[in-house]
């Protein structure tokens, strides 16, 4: 199904909360962060839900109001940090389920590779951070093999074009900078371009799905 006039109304709602969380960062905590980067992933769960069905529209919408949770949680203190950690590791689990549902039914050698890739990149990021994190190890390290199991099973993913998989790699960098922010003091410009790159993820995970829909 094409996207409605409503829908693109909502993308575009959704768009301008994003452009208003982005500006708001030079802020740091404020009232209203989370009522401003809250709605932004909301809005994108009903446009999935309306365009999407049976077995993807619930794991995608479940794993992108997890994901909006997250965000709210993520704009509290920091002491709400772990509860962002849980709320996006559960997004991460549906998003594999989704994904696994959805694969080719063999593997490929480019498969391989990416497994690989992705394992060798998540060894080294880790391995960086880890004197810096202290007791957040354990947590981190779990949800580091989840996300990376994410992107992995998003390369599994039987549509037309690589844009979920495209997504699922967006999302692999926005958290290793949010990671980088946390953990190893990185510049204040590092958060803005991991908004921008989860935005851009989620929009590319979601909107590469409706498409496959659209031509099942």
């Amino acid at each position: 199904m094409a996207l409605s006039k409503q829908d693109y109304f909502l993308l575009g709602l959704s768009l301008l909360f994003a452009i208003g969380h982005f500006y708001g960062l030079q802020f740091g905590l404020f009232p209203a962060k989370p009522f401003i980067k809250g709605p932004v992933i909301l809005l994108l769960a009903l446009v999935a839900f309306l365009n999407t069905e049976g077995r993807t529209r619930i794991l995608l919408t479940i794993a992108l109001m997890l994901s909006s949770i997250g965000d709210i949680f993520l704009a509290l203190p920091p002491a709400y940090f772990i509860h962002g950690l849980v709320s996006f590791l559960l997004a991460h689990l549906f998003y594999i389920a989704l994904f696994l549902g959805i694969r080719r039914p063999q593997l490929s050698a480019r498969n391989g590779v990416i497994a690989a890739g992705l394992a060798v990149y998540g060894v080294a990021l880790v391995s960086w951070l880890y004197p810096s994190l202290g007791p957040m190890a354990a947590p981190v390290i779990v949800y580091a093999g989840v996300l990376l199991i994410m992107g992995f099973t998003a390369s599994l993913c039987d549509t037309p074009k690589p844009i979920v998989f495209i997504g699922a790699l967006v999302f692999i960098a926005s958290d290793s900078g949010i990671a980088i922010t946390k953990f190893a003091d990185a510049g204040a410009w590092l958060g803005y371009f991991t908004w921008t790159a989860y935005v851009l993820a989620q929009y590319l995970i979601v909107l590469g799905l409706i498409s496959r829909q659209e031509k099942t």
